[in-house]
Order: structure tokens, then C-alpha cells, then sequence
């Protein structure tokens, strides 16, 4: 590891470990979801160190992974920010997404969506088992568990419901585009008849 090529995977090994030893200390993401959780508990510190940062600038899109990856399910928490759901190669927007929402990734793949940054964003992604196994195993998770579940079947709902209607709409859309250039094509066809009638005469 003397080498350049070394020193700058040195580097950036320490920066990983200073950031998961912040993540660790300020107990985030789950003190950043608005519930009561205390720092102390065994469960916030765990569940910062497994969880993964996404930091997303203005613009800057993230696509969440689908429950059926390698990887299993994955819980998104957006911590700060302000981000919104879009669909489409457009990017129709279809709900906004505010600080301290929580919600399984696969609530917005399975219906084509992806996550889009309003603002500067801090996001934390955990597996699902892995959350599951770190609160199955602490007490105290107990006392915010419910809360935290309530929160991310709101959501959840929110996204299918949302995400159902805008899909249902741009498929309209796309469907009266078609129509349209079927009715072009027909005209020009009738048109082409009767030069060809006139001709004839």
C-alpha cells in the first residue's frame, strides 16, 4: 500500500470509517425519521452501521432496487431534503417526498417509478433482513418499531396509489398519439382513393 494507487485506497478506506463513525455517533437514519428513538439503544447504532449513505444532488436521480434482486428488499429514508417520485422518459412527476419518509424501494419499482432530488438529499438504504433481524433482537426497538411501520405503509400506499393514476394517465396519452397518427394515415390513404377515382374518369 506504499504505492500512489495504495495511499489513495488508504484514503478514501479512512473517509468510509470516519463517515460510518459520524453515521454511528448521530444515530442516523433513524433519527432523522422523526420517531422516538434514543441513540443509546442498541438497535439505532446497528441499524446506522449497516446502512448504506446516498447523498443526491438537485436533479440527480436514484433507482431504487426491485424485491426480487440478488440483494433482497431494501428500506429507502430520506433524512434530509426534499425529493419526489417520477415516471416516465419524461420524468412526470408523480408525488413529492419529504424529510423523514421511509418506504421499501420495491413500492416504487414496481410500478416503473424512480426517486428524483428536489434539493440536496441525504438518503440511507438498509436490507430489509437485515433491519428485521437487528430489531427482532432489541427490546427497546419496540417502542418505535410500530411507528416506523405506520409511517412506511402510508407512504407505501401513497406511491401505489399515485403511481397507478400517473401511469393510467400517460398511458392515455400515448394511446390518443396513436389514434391520432392512425387517423392521419387513414385520411392520407382515403385522399389517395379518390385522386386515383378522379383519374380514372
Amino acid at each position: 500500500l506504499g504505492s500512489p494507487a495504495g495511499e489513495a485506497v488508504r484514503e478514501r478506506f479512512q473517509q468510509f470509517a470516519s463517515s460510518k463513525k459520524e453515521q454511528v455517533g448521530t444515530g442516523m437514519p433513524l433519527r432523522g425519521l422523526g420517531i422516538s428513538v434514543s441513540l443509546g439503544d442498541i438497535s439505532t447504532r446497528l441499524v446506522a452501521l449497516l446502512s448504506q449513505l446516498i447523498a443526491l444532488r438537485p436533479g440527480k436521480m436514484w433507482l431504487p432496487s426491485k424485491e426480487d434482486s440478488a440483494s433482497g428488499s431494501y428500506l429507502l429514508m430520506l433524512v434530509s431534503g426534499q425529493a419526489s417520485v417520477v415516471v416516465g422518459d419524461q420524468d412526470q412527476f408523480v408525488m413529492g417526498l419529504p424529510a423523514g419518509t421511509v418506504f421499501e424501494e420495491d413500492a416504487v419499482t414496481e410500478h416503473g417509478g424512480r426517486v428524483k432530488a428536489v434539493s440536496v438529499c441525504e438518503m440511507y438504504r438498509i436490507r430489509r433482513s437485515e433491519f428485521n433481524i437487528v430489531v427482532e433482537q432489541d427490546k427497546a426497538a419496540k417502542q418505535w418499531i410500530w411507528s416506523l411501520k405506520l409511517k412506511e405503509q402510508e407512504i407505501a400506499d401513497r406511491i401505489h396509489f399515485r403511481l397507478t393514476n400517473t401511469q393510467g394517465l400517460l398511458q392515455c396519452k400515448e394511446e390518443h398519439a396513436l389514434d391520432k397518427a392512425i387517423q392521419a394515415q387513414a385520411a392520407k390513404k382515403r385522399k389517395k382513393i379518390r385522386y386515383a377515382n378522379k383519374a380514372k374518369l
